[in-house]
């Protein structure tokens, strides 16, 4: 019976000391395709050499193993087989180490398998997984007569070492392209550069067909003649053009010159036509020798580049734990090889791998996690036409101002319920908000005044300048006066609060241009600039913001508070929300798109999230970092 052959094969991506090939070769001639049969071969090695050149080894041992096959005349396929691979394992055993090879010869309805270095073979006959070979150091073979249906399974120790024969015989069982589909994306990321599989179906009928995923070009594609040789360009052509040429040119035409009488020899233009063939030739042979040259020139780049990125890439993950600067710098110059590489149009297997590590691995070393904001609460659903400008969060309640429409809405971060609180008949003219312990006051421009949903009391009279902000804290009342660069403290008690109390007494900042604030039992104001100033106990304290990385555009909020162990810049300019610790050194940033409208900010870190209002809209970012 002539079976209908199915193969596929499943070859990992190379890396810089190790090599795997795959490789189909089948006789056009019938006669020799009768006696030499079809074979599938299969090798993977590492390499000692440090600066080799695996592509052209590895097709040196493909090249090997098939000439010593096709050129054994006077043996058994099984015998010229199996003393091909101890012939080609014994000559590359000591230029590389790990060598495995394994080759499976399809001759009329028989299938003989040869394995050596710790190739694998197995075959999969209604449903049950049966091992033939597990070479080691040792060549070995097996024969016999495949059954309709059978799945004949060579593979690599790489590869079994990971994936277990259960597995591999459910996905078989399945097809042949659905094992291709659950096994190329681990062999092309999981496994080391010497993983691979071939794999092929017996099944009824004479048509051949081939399923491929590799990282790399596939030999398949090349005649057996290039193999063995080495070139993708034939000049046999040529060659015997110009040899014909040349035969014809040596017989000389003879007439008889109607005038003369004289016996000459014919000047025609065939000498010419000679002359200009070879310099065709000649030239066609430089421009393809110096495309070869150019093209192997350009590989050689791209593998060099892809290399110094993935040692890029390494080196900053293992730099991590110990110094995070140079492990970003080493990361950021990495992904701009990648970037370019892309530029380039390059499409390469290893390069995949690459930008995927990338993506995975930047939120933890750049400290950078790029997802769009999410919506938490439409506020507009709750009442028409509001335009959130101020918040302040006090627990899991959040109260947020529209300044323009005297409007107050309270939102339950935890339960994600909103309500209206307070309109226009009590929220006339407020400019802040602020919140303790449930208590509610906005700043207005006669003073500060506790709220409910019903009533409104002045607390504080207006006792400051024209510009300021509120905040509570601890029970107390802190109002920041821009006009005259000063901090007010307002004790409070049962009975309310007393009078204002300088809080700076030391050196004072320039609050003239703060932008924001905010308490956790230090002082800290965020100035014009990205500019963030501490105060503790009445004084200014030495504080900088780490400058190396990344740059502040226009920042205009600043949130921490007591349970919260980071700064939080907003930064709506530069569209990114930055974290810095308490000391000052850069932990991390989110860029969640488009939020040059986005206003004020507050987190929390129990609930994962940092808050902005962009519109009549609460949104979120999650944060990723903690």
């Amino acid at each position: 019976m002539v079976f209908k052959i199915t193969s596929a094969k499943i070859v990992a991506t190379p890396g810089s000391h190790a090599w795997t090939q795959a490789y189909e070769y089948t006789p056009e001639n019938t006669d020799e395709l009768a006696n030499k049969g079809r074979l599938f071969i299969l090798a993977s090695a590492k390499f000692l050499e440090k600066e080799i050149d695996f592509m052209y080894l590895g097709r040196e041992i493909l090249s090997n193993v098939l000439k010593e096959y096709t050129e054994a005349v006077k043996k058994s396929p099984q015998s010229a087989l199996v003393d091909t691979i101890k012939k080609v394992s014994s000559q590359f055993k000591n230029r590389v180490e790990g060598l495995e090879l394994g080759a499976a010869l399809v001759l009329g309805n028989a299938l003989i398998c040869v394995a050596y270095g710790g190739m694998r073979a197995y075959i999969i006959r209604r449903g049950s997984l049966a091992t033939l070979l597990e070479s080691s150091s040792a060549t070995i073979s097996a024969s016999g007569f495949p059954h309709e249906d059978d799945v004949f399974i060579l593979g690599t120790s790489s590869f079994f070492k990971a994936i277990s024969l259960t597995d591999l015989n459910k996905a078989c069982i399945l097809g042949l392209e659905k094992a291709v589909e659950v096994f190329a994306p681990i062999i092309h990321s999981d496994l080391g550069s010497d993983a691979s599989l071939y794999l092929i179906r017996f099944g009824e009928g004479v048509v051949s067909t081939n399923l491929a995923t590799s990282g790399r070009p596939n030999f398949e594609t090349l005649t057996r003649k290039q193999l063995l040789t080495g070139y993708g360009f034939n000049f046999n052509g040529i060659k015997k053009l110009i040899s014909k040429k040349l035969k014809l040119a040596e017989k000389k035409n003879i007439y008889i010159n109607g005038t003369s009488g004289v016996i000459r020899p014919q000047r025609s233009k065939f000498n010419l036509g000679i002359g200009i063939v070879l310099v065709i030739a000649l030239l066609i042979s430089i421009l393809f020798g110096l495309k070869e040259k150019k093209g192997k020139e350009f590989r050689e780049m791209i593998d060099s580049d892809i290399e110094k990125a993935e040692h890029l890439i390494s080196e900053s993950s293992n730099l991590y734990s110990i110094d995070k600067n140079r492990a970003r710098d080493l990361f950021n110059e990495g992904k701009g090889v990648v970037l370019q590489l892309e530029g380039k149009g390059v499409i390469d297997e290893r390069l995949i791998v690459l930008k995927n590590t990338i993506d995975s691995k930047e939120g933890e070393i750049l400290g950078e996690y790029r997802e769009d904001a999410r919506e938490f609460l439409d506020i507009t659903l709750l009442t028409s036409n509001f335009t959130g400008s101020v918040m302040s969060l006090s627990g899991v309640e959040l109260y947020i101002l529209d300044e323009s429409g005297n409007k107050l809405v309270q939102v339950n971060i935890d339960k994600k319920g909103g309500k209206v609180i307070a309109g226009p008949s009590i929220l006339e003219k407020s400019e802040d908000i602020t919140s303790y312990s449930e208590r509610i006051f906005v700043k207005r421009n006669d003073g500060v005044y506790q709220i409910d949903s019903s009533n409104k009391k002045k607390v504080i009279e207006k006792d400051w300048g024209d510009s300021a902000k509120i905040y509570a804290y601890a029970g107390n009342i802190y109002i920041l006066d821009k006009s005259f660069s000063q901090i007010y403290r307002y004790n409070g008690s049962d009975s309310g609060f007393g009078q204002k109390k300088p809080w700076l007494t030391g050196q004072i900042g320039n609050l003239v241009n703060a932008l924001d604030w905010t308490l956790d039992g230090f002082i800290w104001v965020l100035e014009e600039g990205g500019v963030v100033e501490k105060y503790s106990l009445g004084n200014k304290d030495y504080f900088s913001l780490e400058e190396r990385f990344p740059t502040l555009s226009s920042p205009d909020a600043i949130y921490t508070d007591e349970e919260i162990e980071s700064l939080y810049i907003l930064d709506p300019e530069g569209e990114q929300i930055v974290v810095y610790d308490k000391e000052g050194k850069y932990i991390v940033r989110y860029l969640p798109g488009p939020i040059k409208d986005a206003k004020d900010l507050v987190v929390s870190e129990k609930e994962r999230k940092a808050f902005f209002l962009q519109g009549g809209k609460l949104m979120f970012v999650e944060l990723k970092h903690l």
